[in-house]
C-alpha cells in the first residue's frame, strides 16, 4: 500500500527552505554588504543598522524553525521527505540557537563599544557568524533542491 501524502504538503516542504534561504541570502549577504558601501553611513550607524537587521532576521528564523518543524512533524508528507528535512533542520536550528545565545550577544556588545566611541579587542567572531550564515544558507538550498527532486519523482 502506498503511503498517504499530500502533494501540497510536499510542495511546502520543499518551498519553505527555498524561501528561507532567499531571505537569508538577501538580508544577511546582500543588504548587509550594501549598507557598508553607502558613503553616507559612518561605521557606528552602519553597525547599529546591522545589529537591528540581524535581530529581525533572528526573529524570522525562529519563526521559520518553529513553523518548519511543525510542517515536517505533522503534515502528510512522505517519510523520505520528513527524514531528510529533519536531518537538515537540526543543524540549521542549532546554528540559529548558537547565533542567538552566543554570537549575537557578543557581537552586539562589540557594536555598542564602537557606538560609544571605543574600539573592542580583535575577534574572529564576526567571521564565525558569517560562516554560520553561509552554512545555513547552503544547507537550506541543498535541502530545497533535494526535496524538490523527491517531490518531482511522483
Amino acid at each position: 500500500m502506498a503511503e498517504e501524502h499530500s502533494p501540497k504538503a510536499e510542495a511546502w516542504a520543499a518551498l519553505t527552505p527555498a524561501l528561507w534561504s532567499g531571505i537569508l541570502i538577501g538580508a544577511s549577504f546582500l543588504a548587509t554588504t550594501a549598507k557598508f558601501q553607502a558613503p553616507s553611513l559612518d561605521l557606528p550607524v552602519a553597525l547599529d543598522v546591522g545589529r537591528q537587521t540581524f535581530q529581525w532576521i533572528a526573529w524570522t528564523e525562529w519563526a521559520l524553525v518553529s513553523l518548519y518543524a511543525l510542517l515536517i512533524g505533522f503534515s502528510k508528507i512522505k517519510e523520505q521527505t520528513r527524514a531528510l528535512a529533519t536531518r537538515f533542520l537540526i543543524p540549521v536550528a542549532a546554528l540559529v540557537f548558537a547565533q542567538a545565545v552566543w554570537m549575537r550577544p557578543v557581537l552586539d556588545a562589540r557594536v555598542q563599544v564602537i557606538m560609544d566611541g571605543g574600539m573592542p579587542p580583535a575577534s574572529h567572531l564576526h567571521t564565525i557568524f558569517a560562516g554560520a550564515e553561509f552554512v545555513k544558507a547552503l544547507l537550506l538550498v541543498v535541502l530545497a533542491f533535494r526535496l524538490l527532486h523527491i517531490a518531482l519523482k511522483d
